[in-house]
């Protein structure tokens, strides 16, 4: 509902966040705000203020976020928010207040006290104006109470006022010795915002490692399920604090508690108090930092010719086997319960696999993120990140991260494996001598990557420069009032917005990729058992034939691959 030719893309994007963390937008997505404005709105949304404040579209964007810092930091803005005031004068009235917040003016005088026993006790006053304290001096007199009460106000001292202290120190008569006889009070900060929530929010996927250095895969807990309408979370706002006081009656002003940011996220629908989150469809939840997420979850019994093959948008449960012939393709993660034959399985996510996979070299096993398994055995997996099994037999194995064969019984024999940050395993090879290949750090498919991305890089670059080179012609040219009205220049400012995004993110990639090539770098094969015979290692392209070994590291060094004994 928002795509109008009348949004550029600056605001069009603004308005994309704020639905995607489930805020009100149609108080922002309007043609008389600048994208900078509607920026300081959503921002607005998202810590929960009173937006009301400085909606309109007569402030500049300066002068609205002169408004939501003061409201953030907890002040009375009504005093700056008015629009005869530039964002520079905004600015520091904000500052001054936030100032006198802090630190209080000290406006404590002294009062002269003339009453008939004055000189049988003298009161001190702390230089914080925190405390008093009152020491009795023996003379033929003694005060009253109501008379020390009344020389502490004169003094100053109007709060917290100890008359229970003032009487026990007349009591007992305890001369030369000061006593507390008032006490002002700090102020207690307001508590932070806070979120409820009605499910498990920490679930730890990694199987549990048993005595014998294997892993339990039957007894993992992958997901929990919520249903459409179940109330999900409940958001407690920040406390506003208890103001102090010094013993002269000054207000010591307590700061509010921040507010958290509403959650991001899909599948969920927040309610018109603002604060309770309900889901809007039956899957999975997940919760990672501030964002919320309930995927479509899809269960199945089994799949096999019979059944069919299935394309699923969300996760997907089996709880028995899948057959072989059978594809299983899904956005989310995939977790089977039963034995995998010779089938196609892809996912989005990550790939569990309870039991294992014999796929008799006809398996295909494909995740963006990890595949665990009990055991595979001549199958194809490829994994964006890690490979966990107990044993692997004759397969070919691709870890962008790393491979780990786990378990004093722990195989990975035969077949190809790449294990692109390091491989760990108990024995590799077997003692038949069954060739195997390991190839580890950066591989031919790497180097192709960072090669495409700096080409990308340089074009975007090269194209925002041309781009740059017109506008600069436009302004020179032309007086804002009618280059903006232009199409061609507003055309030529979207697309240099569009390649700065791009920009942005290729560089965020390549940040990445230059992290990842680093630990590449560092690859190293750790073999807590025997490495067999006829076992080839590769490390950044430099080979290694094995010999009958016992418990070793291999690693590039000095442009070889070194053997290191644990």
């Amino acid at each position: 509902p928002y795509l109008d030719t009348g949004f550029r893309g600056a605001s069009i994007k603004e308005i994309a966040e704020g639905l995607e963390k489930g805020l009100d937008v149609s108080c922002y997505a309007k043609m008389t705000y600048g994208w900078q404005q509607m920026r300081e709105i959503r921002l607005g949304l998202e810590k929960r203020l009173d937006i009301t404040v400085y909606e309109s579209p007569l402030y500049g964007w300066q002068q609205m976020r002169e408004i939501r810092l003061g409201m953030e930091a907890g002040i009375d803005v009504s005093s700056y928010r008015k629009l005869v005031y530039t964002a520079n004068d905004m600015r520091k009235f904000r500052l001054q207040l936030m100032d006198d917040v802090d630190q209080a003016e000290d406006d404590f005088l002294e009062i002269e006290i003339e009453l008939k026993n004055a000189a049988s006790y003298d009161i001190v006053v702390s230089e914080d104006e925190m405390q008093a304290t009152i020491r009795l001096i023996k003379t033929d007199s003694k005060p009253t109470k109501e008379e020390i009460v009344l020389a502490l106000k004169r003094q100053g001292v109007l709060c917290g006022i100890k008359t229970d202290a003032i009487e026990k120190l007349l009591q007992q008569e305890n001369y030369n010795q000061p006593t507390l006889v008032a006490q002002g009070a700090l102020p207690e900060d307001g508590e932070d915002g806070w979120y409820e929530y009605f499910f498990r929010t920490e679930i730890n996927h990694a199987p549990k490692q048993l005595e014998d250095g294997s892993y339990d895969y039957q007894n993992v807990d992958w997901f929990e399920i919520v249903e459409a309408g179940q109330k999900i979370a409940y958001y407690h706002e920040a406390g506003k604090g208890k103001n102090g006081y010094t013993i002269t009656g000054r207000v010591l002003k307590a700061a509010k508690g921040s507010e958290k940011s509403v959650l991001a996220g899909k599948g969920f629908h927040l309610e018109a108090d603002k604060k309770t989150y309900t889901a809007t469809i039956n899957g999975r939840i997940e919760l990672s930092d501030n964002r919320l997420e309930i995927s479509k979850l899809f269960i199945l019994e089994e799949m096999t010719l019979a059944t069919g093959n299935l394309e699923y948008d969300g996760a997907v449960y089996v709880r028995g086997n899948i057959g072989m012939g059978t594809k299983l393709i899904a956005t989310g993660d995939i977790i089977v319960d039963g034995n995998v034959e010779a089938a196609t399985i892809e996912c989005g996510g990550s790939l569990m696999l309870r039991r294992g996979i014999n796929a008799s070299d006809h398996g295909h096993i494909k995740a963006e993120k990890d595949v665990i398994g009990k055991f595979f055995e001549a199958a194809h997996v490829r994994a964006g990140r890690n490979i966990q099994a107990d044993y692997a037999l004759n397969c070919e194995l691709y870890a962008k991260g790393h491979i780990n064969i786990s378990g004093k019984n722990g195989i990975l024999a035969g077949g190809n494996i790449c294990a692109v940050q390091g491989l760990h395993t108990f024995h590799l090879g077997n003692r038949v001598g069954v060739h195997t290949r390991v190839q580890l750090g950066i591989n031919e498919e790497i180097r192709k990557q960072r090669d495409d991305l700096e080409n990308a890089l340089k074009n975007a670059e090269e194209e925002i420069k041309i781009l740059q080179n017109a506008r600069e012609d436009f302004q020179q040219k032309y007086d804002p009032e009618i280059r903006n009205a232009m199409e061609v220049y507003l055309k030529i400012e979207n697309a240099i917005y569009s390649l700065n995004n791009d920009m942005e993110f290729l560089l965020e990639e390549k940040e990445k990729m230059d992290e990842n090539i680093k630990a590449m770098k560092n690859a190293s094969a750790v073999i807590t058992g025997n490495l067999y015979d006829n076992v080839q290692v590769i490390i950044d392209e430099v080979k290694w034939n094995s010999t009958p070994l016992k418990k070793v590291t291999l690693r590039k060094s000095h442009g070889r691959v070194a053997v290191f004994s644990m």
